[in-house]
């Protein structure tokens, strides 16, 4: 899932990643089709999920500290760990 904007197709295309992205008008489009509304919508619904799920790995202080290059090979595995541990949170919805 990406915001508009984001060149990043063909990259994941050659890494066998599907995007899903908001479409946008054409110049000659003045509104959206139908089924392009229900896609924005749906992508919404999802966003909002993705969105506070970002926000609960950002909590975890230990990432917004200055991190030591030191640490930067072990980066990736850190931010995994803190993203695993979150989904055990509680949270209020």
């Amino acid at each position: 899932m990406v915001d508009r904007g984001f060149d990043v197709e063909t990259e994941c295309r050659a890494r066998g990643v599907r995007i899903l992205m908001p479409p946008f008008k054409t110049p000659n489009q003045t509104k959206f089709t139908s089924i392009q509304v229900l896609n924005t919508r749906k992508l919404a619904r999802a966003r909002i999920h993705v969105e506070r799920r970002i926000g609960r790995v950002r909590d975890w202080t230990f990432l917004n500290n200055v991190i030591p290059q030191t640490l930067l090979p072990v980066l990736s595995q850190q931010v995994y760990v803190c993203a695993a541990l979150s989904n055990y949170q509680f949270f209020d919805l």
